[in-house]
């Protein structure tokens, strides 16, 4: 069964793509045409961490899958591409047999870490080790989630498969070093053809600085990534209201000196007619553990285990849900031309 974690986080995914547009696409407002979710040509991907199945997941055959099942959506279609990068290497993990997990770890010789030890370290930081875990470098974790698979009568299947993985990665506590993996994070699912990203910033016990606050202690990072030109908000400068520009490099640095520093983000595809919600979900986390500081990246697979008469959409058309996306679209489309001069300014300045 999903974990509460995974429902919510694959319910907020869903929610995010209902309010972006697709992937690498222009859109026009006022006479001025954009491309949002264009990756950045000159940011290396993360790198891979080396420990993967022999053939990716998704092309295993499993009759508990497919059209006529209660796994209606698995195991998805991922978006093609050639792109290499720490998540689709892990993402290959996804509804493999716990087995292989198992026998490829041990033909690795990698062992289970010390889950006592790891579950002290962590507590309370909201970063998530899966049902087991190994050790894969002094300063890394690989952890995996696995779940039984039902058939239309509720009965489970014998062979659990994967349902998430995490990447668990130790970083130094440095402003540069928490901008890159942040940035990567946002390029890397641009180029998996994702339209749908949101990073944010902001320590877990700070309230939210006011909109028109000219030191933000928190940002987003959305729909276009421009490092050099950071984020806005709106205020009043020499008695001129508009966007007033600050560096992602000055929040980090501020909230990073504390005990509760924060980062969560998520990204995912838009439904298409073949594969409703998004086929993976992508996550993530950076916190604390003691004054160490620690990356998770996660990968969730969509459509998977609802056991039947569960509220969701393994039993709907895909089609359906793809009409759905769209009429929404349409909606949040139609409010926006109310809106196309500011909008059309807020993106020229993005862009500049």
């Amino acid at each position: 069964m999903k974990t509460n974690f995974l429902k919510v986080t694959l319910t907020a995914i869903g929610i995010l793509l209902l309010s972006n547009v697709q992937a690498q696409v222009k859109v026009t407002y006022g006479k001025t045409t954009f491309t949002l979710y264009n990756p950045l040509p000159d940011l290396a991907p993360l790198p891979l961490c080396g420990f993967a199945p022999n053939e990716p997941g998704n092309t295993l055959k499993n009759p508990l899958f497919g059209p006529g099942t209660n796994n209606l959506l698995a195991p998805g279609v991922y978006h093609k591409t050639t792109y290499k990068c720490l998540f689709s290497e892990i993402r290959d993990w996804l509804y493999q047999p716990e087995a292989t997990v198992k026998e490829l770890a041990a033909k690795e010789g990698l062992k289970e870490a010390d889950r006592k030890a790891l579950d002290k370290k962590f507590k309370g930081t909201g970063i998530h080790l899966g049902q087991f875990t190994y050790q894969l470098t002094p300063t890394m974790y690989i952890g995996f989630d696995v779940g039984n698979v039902y058939d239309l009568k509720a009965n489970a299947s014998d062979k659990k498969v994967v349902e998430n993985v995490y990447i668990i990665e130790k970083v130094d506590e440095k402003t540069d070093v928490v901008l890159d993996r942040m940035y990567r994070f946002w390029n890397d699912n641009a180029n998996l053809g994702c339209d749908g990203i949101s990073i944010k910033q902001k320590n877990k016990k700070a309230r939210e600085s006011a909109p028109s606050d000219l030191n933000p202690n928190y940002f987003y990072i959305l729909d276009v990534l421009n490092p050099k030109k950071g984020f806005y908000t709106m205020g009043t400068v020499d008695g001129v209201f508009g966007y007033v520009w600050h560096k992602y490099e000055k929040v980090v640095d501020a909230n990073l000196k504390k005990a509760d520093f924060e980062v969560y983000g998520t990204a995912g595809r838009s439904p298409i007619p073949t594969s409703a919600y998004t086929d993976v979900g992508y996550v993530i986390q950076a916190a604390k553990a003691g004054k160490e500081l620690y990356f998770s990246y996660m990968v969730a697979a969509g459509g998977l285990n609802q056991p039947p008469g569960a509220p969701g959409y393994s039993l709907t058309s895909p089609q359906m849900v793809y009409d759905g996306h769209q009429k929404n679209m349409n909606a949040i489309k139609n409010a926006q031309k109310g809106y196309e001069a500011m909008t059309e300014k807020l993106y020229k300045e993005i862009f500049n």
